[in-house]
């Protein structure tokens, strides 16, 4: 075996060395983020998590911040890998929209707890979270795009749909944003289920023929 390459079964990647501990301090900082917020955990807390010297945290982050970055960074691709994965099993535009919905919202209810921890303690971390949620909103129009034109090949949707499939990806997207951004930052509404299932079939009544 290479030496600098250790093989873990983690959806079927191959991580390296590097790669590994990197991982293994995004897991360790999750939990303390979790449990007591971003201010309050330090570098010491995420080495004496990981049973490791704080100077192995600094050779590969560089401070608490960039650790911050890489929580929430992996946070975001698991949710969309979720979403992804759930919808591939359907075979329909129409039945990948409704899984969309809900395994968007069922995803951001088990991240929610770290959500609203930090949601009061991103600070300086705001431009990187507003960066981030650009690039997050292009791959996910672009991902429904693609669900709206299983739909569209299909015969699903009407045709006046076709030459707006990306104003329509942008006004889901939009729109799901909206909501998980209220379901993160307060609990509004005691049956979100019942309100996605609502907006979702507004939206799929507005586009089948």
């Amino acid at each position: 075996m290479d030496r600098e390459t250790i093989f873990v079964e983690m959806n079927n990647v191959e991580l390296t060395k590097e790669e590994l501990i990197r991982q293994e301090v995004i897991d360790a900082a999750r939990h303390l983020f979790q449990h007591f917020g971003l201010f309050k955990t330090t570098m010491e807390d995420i080495a004496r998590q990981l049973n490791k010297g704080k100077s192995t945290l600094y050779y590969y982050y560089k401070n608490k911040d960039e650790i911050f970055e890489a929580v929430i960074s992996q946070e975001i691709r698991d949710l969309f890998q979720e979403i992804r994965a759930a919808t591939e099993q359907e075979v329909t535009g129409e039945n990948k929209l409704r899984v969309y919905f809900s395994t968007v919202v069922n995803s951001i209810q088990k991240r929610i707890l770290l959500y609203r921890i930090i949601k009061g303690e991103i600070g300086e971390n705001l431009k990187f979270m507003v960066n981030l949620k650009y690039r997050m909103d292009n791959d996910e129009v672009m991902f429904i795009r693609e669900i709206l034109q299983v739909g569209m090949d299909r015969g699903e949707w009407i045709q006046e749909i076709e030459r707006d499939l990306d104003l329509m990806a942008y006004a889901i997207v939009s729109a799901m944003r909206s909501i998980a951004l209220d379901l993160v930052m307060e609990d509004r509404f005691p049956d979100w289920d019942k309100r996605i299932v609502a907006i979702r079939e507004v939206f799929i009544r507005g586009l089948k023929r």
